[in-house]
């Protein structure tokens, strides 16, 4: 599952890629990487020019797989996330896929 949410206004050439989520059955299996090629397929028939996303610096195997689909690292929202139940912040990195 995903979200791609589209910015408006001056921002209207930016769609926001927020949710994704593989089921933990189907990870490792390329389903993420032709997740994200039929993603950016259709935000450049969008014809969006920046795709965005923010993901926890932790989550170093979803940051990998978003590089691999061309997104890079542009910086760090510190203390970003609050996981009430555990009672901590986590920093996330935002990350941009630019079409060329």
């Amino acid at each position: 599952m995903f979200k791609l949410i589209p910015l408006a206004h001056r921002n209207s050439h930016i769609a926001y890629l927020g949710g994704l989520a593989i089921d933990p059955a189907f990870a490792g299996k390329g389903y993420g990487c032709a997740m994200l090629n039929e993603i950016l397929a259709y935000a450049k028939q969008q014809r969006f020019l920046r795709v965005e996303l923010s993901v926890a610096t932790i989550n170093e195997k979803a940051v990998h797989l978003y590089e691999k689909a061309g997104f890079v690292k542009e910086g760090i929202f510190r203390k970003f996330t609050h996981l009430k139940s555990e009672n901590r912040f986590l920093d996330e990195v935002i990350m941009a896929w630019l079409d060329a």
